[in-house]
């Protein structure tokens, strides 16, 4: 006898509930993939706003710096006159302390928001001991 074909005609629904089963497993790793990748431009966002704030924030901090350097030339001014006292003159290093203390804090905040953008947009860390290259 030729060959032979064997193909069920009714198979009670089996291969429609495989079709289907298919479907709802596409569909859920399709939702956990957008909400990956939702998640992932969230972190760049933030990360980006997290940048931007702290550049803002230096630039402030220079300004304000360099207002204190012509407040502390015009104090010195007024300190050799005699119309300032030693006590003015601490008081404004005091404050010139404190704002190189902020400029400190933000430049950190500022490396750590760059650290975290690099992060976020897929960058690696290297490894305390990185693959060997061959020449």
């Amino acid at each position: 006898m030729g060959p032979e074909i064997s193909y069920p005609l009714y198979d009670g629904g089996e291969r429609q509930a495989v079709v289907e089963a298919s479907r709802q497993t596409r569909a859920v790793a399709v939702a956990e993939y957008r909400k990956t990748i939702l998640a992932a431009l969230g972190d760049v966002e933030g990360a980006l706003l997290d940048r931007a704030a702290s550049e803002a924030e230096t630039a402030r901090l220079d300004r304000a710096q360099a207002r204190m350097q012509d407040d502390m030339t015009a104090l010195q001014a007024r300190l050799s006159a005699g119309f300032a006292s030693q006590l003015d003159v601490l008081a404004a290093q005091d404050h010139g302390i404190a704002l190189q203390s902020e400029a400190v804090e933000n430049y950190r905040a500022r490396l750590e928001a760059g650290l975290t953008l690099f992060a976020a947009l897929g960058g690696g860390w290297l490894t305390a001991n990185p693959p060997e290259t061959k020449p």
